[in-house]
């Protein structure tokens, strides 16, 4: 029994860095997640080409194998516990999430100015 408590008093001190130390988590991890950050952005700039190019069958196989592709590196140094549960929900869910509303906002806004 004392070493599940300790077990789980560890894991809920080492919760991840996000919070009050995340320009820390930012700096160490942004070679990891850069990858995911600019998936989104280069999914908007391809909507234009995918629409009028290739089958869209066959872009969609090749975004879904590139999306997967940018996140094996963040998945994998989540599993050896180099990146905290915290720190991969925002940094590769909730910031690639921002990065295309924001993206999309602004593609769409350009577009609806140039008109």
């Amino acid at each position: 029994m004392a070493d599940f408590q300790n077990t789980r008093d560890a894991h809920i001190n080492d919760m991840g860095t996000l919070g009050r130390d995340s320009p820390d988590a930012f700096r160490r991890h942004w070679r990891t997640f850069l990858p995911v950050w600019l998936f989104p952005l280069c999914l908007l700039l391809a909507m234009g080409i995918v629409y009028h190019g290739p089958p869209k069958a066959l872009a969609l196989r090749l975004w879904l194998g590139l999306f997967l592709v940018v996140n094996v590196v963040p998945m994998i140094r989540y599993m050896r516990s180099e990146i905290s549960r915290r720190e991969m929900a925002f940094l590769g869910g909730f910031v690639p999430f921002l990065i295309w509303v924001v993206g999309a906002i602004l593609l769409f806004g350009l577009a609806w100015v140039l008109r």
